[in-house]
């Protein structure tokens, strides 16, 4: 399958100016290891959209199959959170599996969501090993604003060892919405709203 079909199609979101999706294209496309897997979720379904048209630096939508970057981001910025968010798709069943088994609870507790920011956090640090890979393949280590991540790729060997100490990382110290909240609370909040729904 050719990666410019995962790019380019109709019904792309442009909103705001910012990097070019070809640049993007051609950047991604020079990565080996982003290619086998740009090829993969291609093969189910997934697409790269276009900007996410909010303050989301980026984002999947598992149940459309489309993968946003926030437009305002440069060609490299955008390569890495390609990456990350090619990961999530990858791990989108398992995403899936999560929500179903948590996000409809009736009497919501503390400690269902905790549980549900620990196995959102474990897919996640998945995605920031994998990100942190391609920066160290292709120099762009200082586009990673925790350097911790980093720092485990490069000393440990071991792929499963790695993601399982940025996981540890993520629960002390990630954060989301360009480091404003505390990734672990993010969760542990995303978990009470969506069964205040339920």
């Amino acid at each position: 399958m050719n990666t410019l079909n995962f790019f380019f199609f109709s019904n792309q979101i442009e909103a705001r100016l910012g990097f070019c999706d070809v640049e993007l294209a051609r950047m991604a496309s020079s990565i080996p290891e982003l290619v086998a897997d740009i090829k993969l979720v291609a093969a189910s379904g997934f697409q790269y959209a276009g900007d996410t048209a909010s303050d989301s630096k980026a984002c999947t939508d598992m149940a459309k199959k489309k993968i946003y970057i926030g437009r305002s981001k440069s060609v490299s910025e955008a390569c890495l959170s390609l990456a990350y968010e090619i990961t999530n798709a990858k791990n989108a069943c398992t995403f899936k599996e999560i929500q179903k088994k948590y996000l409809s609870d009736k009497a919501p507790t503390s400690s269902r969501a905790i549980e549900y920011a620990l196995s959102i956090l474990r897919i996640e640090a998945e995605a920031v090993f994998h990100r942190s890979k391609v920066a160290i393949s292709i120099g762009l280590q200082s586009q990673i604003k925790n350097k911790k991540y980093l720092e485990i790729v490069q000393i440990n060997p071991n792929a499963h060892s790695c993601i399982e100490e940025i996981f540890s990382e993520m629960q002390n110290n990630g954060t989301v919405h360009h480091g404003k909240k505390k990734a672990l609370d993010h969760y542990i909040s995303e978990y009470f709203k969506w069964n205040r729904k339920a």
